[in-house]
């Protein structure tokens, strides 16, 4: 992935002495860049291992293709992540695969890694690991550990023919103790992590069922889901990896944008559009990766109008086009907070307007002003058995209600409760399902 990098111009008004910033490459500045880096260690590991392997893919042509993950068991205690890549020379996994901030990726955004810090990532977990590399006919497995000064030491172990494709081989020892195990953990981080790539791993040594993102609604870049995912959040999803969107991190930002990033969205970004952190665990809040965020919730404002639109252009009537809106635009479960953005006062149909200017408070149609007209809802109020009654000035087009017209001498009151009794339940301990309601209408015929 390209790095966003800025030049600084500098002029002086004479020479000074200067001397370069450089890093000691000690023990603690390695325990730092493998070990302090992540504060969530599994999860840094499997993901990026599995990124790396994902890259490698994508270098080698192999897109669909998909790489095999093992996942720690009772018998078989490792996790091990094999691609079918590339591959790595002898002199790549003394050189490039040894050093840290060096990467093969840096000049592209089709590959996700670019630092050269992904590769040293089990080190956050253990004090060893075991590479093989399948390269052109030759099989070479290495051991990377830390030596008594605790510096990170790429050791050959061994080398031999081999008929296997090019590839790479990462594993390592999982804590394996009876009462106190990682597998459970390595489990779930693998299940929420492959939720967002496009082609599954081919899983073995446990048995994880990665469920798919449930999406109510999907635009051009974005997508609302129903939270029962790994992600509850406004996320933005790049290199198949899901990054929370701190709204508060993205400091001043225009106001309408808001009830984007505080609905439960993905935003997808191709890679190189946002900045991440070196640990790649969160967002980088730098000015280029806020704009491409604005930019991208504006995109989201304007897509669900247009959606709105079409989704009433074809109802049969007006009412029927009314509650299409409110069903949409007021519902968190399909249009999140976006709906809070949708000006219902543009709103038309066949060149009639949805809503009356004075209809100031939220979606309800007033009636209150119609002369001879009477309307009179019929509900089930929380817990209570008995059906209640409201009279009403306005009817909300929104929910389970039926509208019905009383054009009876007597008996349509009795009707009425009794319908409502029919679609609710009565539970006095509070878990009813008490939605459904009946609008009976009266009046005159032009009323």
């Amino acid at each position: 992935m390209k790095l966003q990098k800025s030049t600084n111009l500098l002029e002086s008004s004479q020479k000074f002495e200067q001397s370069n910033y450089t890093i000691d490459a000690t023990a603690k500045a390695f325990s730092i860049l493998s070990d302090g880096l992540y504060a969530n260690k599994i999860r840094a590991v499997v993901r990026e291992l599995s990124t790396n392997a994902y890259d490698s893919h994508i270098d080698a042509g192999k897109p669909d293709v998909p790489f095999e993950v093992h996942l720690p068991n009772s018998m078989e205690p490792h996790f091990s992540i094999r691609d079918f890549g590339t591959g790595l020379s002898h002199d790549d996994c003394m050189n490039l695969y040894t050093t840290y901030f060096r990467s093969n990726r840096t000049d592209s955004n089709k590959s996700v890694g670019c630092m050269g810090l992904g590769s040293k990532s089990p080190f956050a977990y253990n004090d060893s690991f075991t590479v093989e590399s399948f390269f052109n006919g030759k099989h070479r497995t290495y051991n990377a550990y830390k030596n008594e000064r605790e510096e990170p030491v790429f050791a050959l172990l061994n080398e031999k023919d081999t008929n296997e494709p090019n590839g790479l081989r990462v594993s390592f020892p999982v804590a394996s103790h009876t009462h106190d195990n990682d597998f459970d953990r390595f489990s779930e981080e693998a299940r929420e992590l492959y939720v967002y790539f496009k082609v599954q791993p081919k899983i073995t040594g446990q048995s994880v069922e990665v469920e798919p993102v449930n999406y109510l609604l999907e635009g051009d870049g974005w997508a609302v889901h129903d939270g029962s995912g790994p992600n509850w959040h406004c996320s933005a999803i790049m290199g198949q990896v899901c990054y929370e969107i701190d709204y508060d991190a993205m400091g001043d930002y225009p106001q309408e944008i808001k009830p984007v990033l505080m609905s439960k969205m993905d935003l997808f970004f191709d890679i190189g559009e946002i900045n991440i952190t070196p640990s790649r665990e969160s967002l980088s809040y730098n000015d280029f990766t806020k704009k491409a965020i604005i930019k991208k919730c504006q995109e989201v404002l304007e897509q669900a109008a247009d959606i709105v639109e079409q989704s009433i252009k074809d109802a049969e009537t007006l009412w029927d086009a009314r509650k299409m809106f409110v069903d949409i635009v007021d519902s968190d479960q399909k249009f999140g907070r976006i709906g809070q953005s949708i000006n219902k006062e543009n709103a038309e149909w066949q060149g009639q307007k949805l809503f009356s200017e004075s209809t100031t408070w939220g979606y309800h149609i007033p009636t209150g002003d119609i002369e001879g007209l009477t309307v009179v809802m019929y509900y089930r109020d929380g817990w209570k058995e008995a059906v209640q009654r409201d009279s009403k000035t306005g009817v909300a087009p929104r929910g389970n209600y039926l509208l019905y017209v009383d054009d009876l001498k007597r008996g349509a009151i009795g009707r009425t409760k009794q319908l409502v009794k029919d679609n609710t339940t009565h539970n006095r301990w509070g878990s009813s399902d008490n939605s459904f309601r009946v609008y009976l209408v009266k009046g005159s015929d032009k009323a």
